[in-house]
């Protein structure tokens, strides 16, 4: 039998819900940029396709501000957004 050393998992909401620290992460990275965030209903919208091209479309934001807004996401989502995936997987390679 075969030994890996990699195991890669699709966590799209298929093992885990990640949807919340989705959502989180938009708030504070809109909260940040100084833009009122729309409903968490067309926030869950965003998940799946590019959060550039989201921003832009749904907030009607400049490609440089929804670039910053995504710096922030990001910064949010580093470190509190992958929480939920340690927790699930019982590991510490995300810190």
């Amino acid at each position: 039998m075969p030994r890996y050393n990699t195991v890669l998992f699709d966590l799209d909401g298929t093992l885990t819900f990640p949807h919340t620290g989705i959502i989180a992460s938009i708030h504070y990275g809109l909260r940040k940029a100084g833009i009122a965030a729309p409903p968490d209903t067309t926030l869950m919208s965003f998940i799946g396709p590019s959060l550039i091209e989201s921003f832009q479309e749904h907030l009607g934001v400049s490609l440089e501000r929804a670039q910053t807004v995504l710096q922030y996401y990001r910064e949010y989502f580093a470190e509190k957004g992958h929480k939920q995936v340690q927790d699930l997987l019982h590991i510490d390679y995300f810190s």
